[in-house]
């Protein structure tokens, strides 16, 4: 009997030594000294021993089972020791820099139009922006739309109300294209006169293909 309890204690030395985490440690815990423990049946067979054997083995067991019990609180210890390691190779330097955010890319009207821009100033031309809420003169008559033309009705027109009694009703637009800019450097420029317009332009179009809002 004494002979299988140093075994025991044998066999669990040379298990704790590969036990890395606290599951393990458990479960070996159990495997030994819980209530089907390994060691633990060794009890059963103390009825069967003179007195004497019986007093011998039971100091015994106190030992074993006392020194098993001390290694893994040994063990525990050594574990928690070493998540604290961990977690000190894992501390973040709050005064450093931090990483720089990722940054959306862009969008690919953007840099079509800034494309063209670059071009078109290459060759000697002008970029030009202009209101996107437009006078029906500078949208349609200076265009040489006439009054019955299709584009001047609501159904392809954004039409918006006047601020004021100073505007009459009809009179301003969501520019429905770029060309009232270019009308206007006409006007205030003096020729040759160069110049391109890229912007957004609105017309009542809602299609599969189409969106109210579109670019030129």
């Amino acid at each position: 009997m004494l002979d299988r309890l140093h075994q025991e204690l044998s066999r669990f030395t040379a298990a704790l030594e590969g036990v890395e985490d606290r599951d393990a440690l458990y479960a070996l815990q159990v495997a030994f000294i819980g209530k089907k423990g390994s060691v633990s049946t060794l009890r059963k067979g103390m009825g069967t021993l003179s007195p004497d054997e019986r007093k011998a083995f039971g100091a015994e067991y106190n030992r074993v089972k006392g020194a098993i019990e001390a290694a893994i609180e040994g063990r525990k210890a050594y574990l928690a020791q070493a998540d604290r390691r961990r977690d000190l190779e894992r501390f973040v330097d709050l005064t450093m820099p931090p990483k720089r955010p990722e940054l959306g890319s862009m969008h690919p009207i953007t840099r079509t139009r800034r494309a063209l821009a670059r071009t078109f100033r290459r060759m000697g031309f002008d970029i030009l922006e202009g209101p996107h809420v437009e006078h029906a003169e500078y949208n349609f008559d200076k265009l040489n739309f006439l009054p019955e033309h299709p584009a001047r009705d609501e159904q392809d027109t954004f039409f918006v109300a006047s601020p004021d009694a100073s505007i009459p009703d009809g009179d301003l637009v969501l520019r429905t294209h770029t060309s009232p800019v270019q009308v206007r450097a006409m006007l205030t420029q003096p020729p040759p006169v160069r110049v391109i317009v890229l912007g957004t332009t609105f017309r009542r179009d809602d299609d599969p293909t189409h969106t109210p809002m579109f670019h030129q």
